[in-house]
């Protein structure tokens, strides 16, 4: 079963999620320049990465946060999207027809 919504992103959502990819390809584009992350990663990846990221999840005792996994994931995302890059990459980067699938299956954006 989809999470994502049956009807169609209105053109207003489906035109500010063109400018926030926009803005993150010109900005992994920044930094690759910069020299401080690999060259063989997209936007696109950053994308699908920061979407796997876990919520903060609550304490049973008190709501409080348990363990921050959410601090742990995001250090190591943001280590592996160090340059140099340590190994090569397995698979092809996902392309702009891939972030536009994952949008549709899991938002219906």
């Amino acid at each position: 079963m989809s999470r994502g919504r049956a009807k169609e992103p209105s053109p207003e959502l489906a035109g500010i999620r063109a400018q926030l990819l926009t803005a993150l390809e010109d900005l992994v584009a920044r930094t690759q320049r910069a020299g401080a992350m690999r060259e063989d990663v997209t936007a696109y990846d950053v994308v699908l990465m920061l979407n796997s990221i876990p919520p903060r999840l609550p304490d049973a005792e008190d709501d409080g946060p348990t363990a921050d996994l959410t601090d742990r994931c995001v250090g190591v995302l943001l280590d592996g999207l160090r340059a140099p890059g340590a190994e090569t990459l397995s698979q092809p980067a996902p392309g702009r027809r891939e972030i536009d699938q994952f949008f549709r299956t899991m938002y219906g954006l």
